[in-house]
This record gives C-alpha cells, sequence and structure tokens, in this order.
C-alpha cells in the first residue's frame, strides 16, 4: 500500500502544502453609522489589531475553506463586490438584498434577491444556482445556514412550532421540510445546526424561562430543556458539545443530546462567543452597558474544556451596539471513517464536518504511526487498487486555507 501510495503522491496535481495551523479572530461592532470589523491575533499578541477598523466589511465568513466578506451586508447596486481571503474582489453578477450563508467547502455564498428568492453564486465563477424560491411557502421571518452540504431554512413566526426546511440545491431538488421544532411563539429564536447536519438546537424566550430545544434531523426526534433567559449558542466541535450564554455571567454546557454538563462562571456578560474546532479554543465577546447605548467591550480567550482563560482579557472603549465575534480556522476533526477491503482493492469513506477543502490521509504501519501523507482532493472518499498484504493504520485530516486541522480516529485495515 505504501509504494501504491508513494506513486499517488507524485501524480496528484495543484494540492500544495498546507499552511501552520492557527487561528483568526474577528469582533464586530455597532457604532452606527457605520459598523465595523476588526482582526485581532489570537495568541501571543492577542488584542493587537492585525489591520484598521473596517467600515465597510460585513461579518467575514468561510467559503471554499477561505474567509470571504462582502462590501456591506446588503447590496442593491450592481456589481456587487465579495472579497476573498487574499483581498482580491470578485463581482457577482446581479443585485440582491443580503448574503445569508456561505459554503465551507466551496467558494459559493447565498444570497437573498429582491424577490425573496435565495441563490447560490459562486465567488470565482459567477455562476448562479436556484436554491429557496420565491414561492416557498412561508408563514414566518426565515433564518438561513449551511451545513453538510445542504442550506438550512429555519421558519419562526407567530405559530408555536418552527419548521425546518433544507435543499441541496441540485437540479430537480426542491426545499424539503425535515423537522418540527416544538416551541413557543418567537419572531427571532436562536439557533444553530450542528456541522454534520444531523441537529439542530433552538431557544425560544418564555415567560419566566427560555426553552432550549433538541430537534435529530434523521429520526424526528425532540427533546428540551428549561433554562433562565439566555441569547446566544454556541457548538463546540473539538468537544462536542453545546455552550449556552445566558443574560448573567453563569454560562451553561451540555452534551449533543441535550444532557447538562454543567455550568462555568464567565468573566464578563457575554453577547458573543465561538469555538474554534480545530484548537478547542473558546472566545469571548461581552460589553458593559454605560448611557446612551454605548459601553465597554472585553474580548477574551479560553480553554473549552476547563474554561481557563489562556489570554488576559482585552479592555477597549467606546464600544457600541451589540458585539459579534467570528473565529476562522483549520477544520474540525473528520469523523465516521470507514474502510471496505475487496482483494486487494482498498476503498475509504468519512464524513466532513469540519469545512474542509481537501484532506490528507496519514499512513503507518504501527499504531500512531505515519509513515506517508498522502493529499486529497474535497471529496470525502479516496479508493486504492493492488493494494500489497499487510496491516496499515490510518488516519484523514481535513485542510483550508488556515492549516491542517485535527486528525480522524485511527482505522486498522487488514489487506489480505
Amino acid at each position: 500500500m505504501l509504494a501504491t501510495l508513494a506513486w499517488l503522491v507524485v501524480v496528484v496535481l495543484g494540492l500544495g502544502s498546507p499552511v501552520a495551523a492557527q487561528d483568526w479572530l474577528f469582533v464586530s461592532g455597532g457604532v452606527t453609522p457605520p459598523p465595523y470589523t476588526e482582526e485581532i491575533a489570537p495568541l501571543d499578541s492577542f488584542g493587537t489589531s492585525l489591520g484598521p477598523r473596517s467600515p465597510l466589511v460585513h461579518q467575514p465568513l468561510i467559503a471554499g475553506g477561505r474567509y470571504a466578506v462582502s462590501a456591506t451586508a446588503f447590496c442593491d447596486l450592481t456589481p456587487c463586490l465579495v472579497v476573498d481571503w487574499q483581498g482580491v474582489a470578485h463581482p457577482l453578477p446581479y443585485a440582491f438584498v443580503s448574503i445569508v450563508a456561505t459554503d465551507p467547502v466551496r467558494a459559493r455564498v447565498f444570497v437573498q434577491t429582491a424577490s425573496g428568492a435565495v441563490d447560490a453564486v459562486d465567488v470565482e465563477t459567477g455562476a448562479v444556482t436556484p436554491m429557496f424560491p420565491a414561492s416557498l411557502a412561508l408563514t414566518g421571518p426565515c433564518r438561513y445556514a449551511f451545513s453538510a452540504g445542504r442550506l438550512f431554512c429555519v421558519e419562526g413566526g407567530a405559530t408555536p412550532s418552527l419548521r425546518v426546511f433544507a435543499t441541496s440545491g441540485a437540479a430537480g431538488d426542491t426545499p424539503q421540510a425535515v423537522s418540527t421544532v416544538a416551541s413557543r411563539p418567537s419572531g427571532n429564536p436562536v439557533w444553530l445546526v450542528t456541522p454534520d447536519g444531523s441537529r439542530l438546537f433552538s431557544g425560544t424566550p418564555g415567560v419566566a424561562s427560555d426553552v432550549l430545544v433538541l430537534a435529530c434531523l434523521a429520526s424526528g426526534e425532540s427533546r428540551s430543556a428549561s433554562l433562565p433567559p439566555f441569547y446566544e449558542l454556541a457548538w463546540d466541535d473539538f468537544n462536542e458539545r453545546l455552550i449556552v450564554a445566558p443574560a448573567p455571567r453563569l454560562g451553561h454546557v451540555f452534551t449533543k443530546d441535550l444532557t447538562h454538563l454543567g455550568s462555568v462562571l464567565l468573566p464578563f456578560p457575554t453577547a458573543a462567543l465561538a469555538v474554534s474546532p480545530a484548537t478547542g479554543r473558546l472566545y469571548l465577546r461581552g460589553l458593559f452597558p454605560q448611557s446612551a447605548g454605548y459601553g465597554d467591550a472585553y474580548t477574551a480567550a479560553f480553554d473549552s474544556g476547563t474554561y481557563a482563560p489562556l489570554t488576559p482579557t482585552v479592555h477597549s472603549q467606546g464600544f457600541g451596539g451589540p458585539p459579534r465575534v467570528t473565529v476562522l480556522g483549520p477544520p474540525g476533526a473528520s469523523r465516521d471513517l470507514s474502510a471496505v477491503v475487496n482483494g486487494r482493492n482498498v476503498a475509504l469513506t468519512w464524513t466532513n464536518v469540519g469545512a474542509a477543502s481537501s484532506f490528507l490521509l496519514d499512513v503507518g504501519v504501527a499504531p500512531g504511526q505515519t509513515a506517508l501523507t498522502v493529499p486529497l482532493s474535497w471529496s470525502p472518499q479516496a479508493a486504492f487498487a493492488a493494494v500489497p498484504p499487510g496491516s496499515y493504520f490510518v488516519r484523514v485530516r481535513g485542510v483550508n486555507a488556515f492549516g491542517a486541522g485535527r486528525p480522524s480516529a485511527e482505522l486498522r485495515i487488514v489487506v489480505p
């Protein structure tokens, strides 16, 4: 097998070596007009701006393994521009209302048009693929997310439920209602879908407490828990658990099946949080309100396992509006690595749950050993023929512009 893989290393073209893994942190403010986004370094020089505050940058997002930003949240003029991580501006083919989501694997942004339809637009080629049509029967506002190759629309409104629609965007694939999440009436619930597209968490406000709901999208099973008022959810893919940021400083941690693991005292009132899937660092952004809507903003990084501080708390004055935080970094660990051995042919498959735009296959002849690393494409599968007999230990790592992520669980393969 090593000989076969060594040959593949030579013939695979166009896949450069990944850069060193790192997180990039973006904090956004709301001094209106205009809001701004500021890039800061999360490690040694944490709190040091890597660039000037930009009033032209909307929330940065992963697109095709790179980050992309739009010049504004809205674009009603032609041409509209999307700027990629190298600072290159790409004109989009028509005016749209807003960017509602991005594709973490392919360089696509999802835009909502004036008619209400949602299209996928390739950032590099300008190709347009319809996703959700304007005729989609919705009874309330729709909030979007892209996960596991599908565009999700969570419908809110006055009815005591949230309907979850999804589509892959393929030809003839119309949006299908994949789940109904029981909830109380809410115009703008907080929610997230896990990177593997299997679970959706939503929170809705109540009279005396909030309701946290888990919907298993494959089985339709639903469960809920009551909590004090909260307003932010974050998925910790590093530890596969949910973090809930409430109005007071006491945060809550749940398993992926909504079992309460415990609570943690946060150092300041937290309005935004994000967890790096590659490093497991928890980034918090908070605001102490002052008069006239202004306040003092705080940013800090923590270990998401122990919640011990990793950096000093950074304080900046004169911050207005709700803070936001986005962490961009290498992908999380691939999951569900499996192999089918047919004679001397080996086929590998795995699940891309970490926004990887390509993969690396690590191969060894002993547990934990890496004798060879093979670059692979974006497809979560690989096949090898004429593999020499023996036992092999393999792992898969996802790669994007920010580096290579953590390896998958190791798999032992025996070729007779």
